[in-house]
């Protein structure tokens, strides 16, 4: 059910114009209890949540705007 919830917001944030689609998928990211994070096509971090950099022990202006390689 989860999952459901998450794919249906998905889509109505997609309906949008794609600044409007960063910062809604940046409160969705932010608002989740579980490890979270927004990847774009060229696999740069976009938003990422607190529990994600608590996780992998990093801060926000380490990941967000790189590429998962770097």
């Amino acid at each position: 059910m989860k999952g459901q919830h998450i794919t249906e917001k998905t889509d109505q944030l997609l309906s949008r114009e794609p600044q409007d689609n960063l910062r809604r998928y940046e409160q969705l990211v932010s608002t989740s209890s579980e490890l979270a994070s927004f990847i774009d096509t060229s696999f740069t971090h976009r938003a990422v949540n607190d529990i994600y950099l608590d996780y992998f022990q990093t801060a926000r202006e380490d990941l967000v705007g790189r590429t998962v390689e770097e």
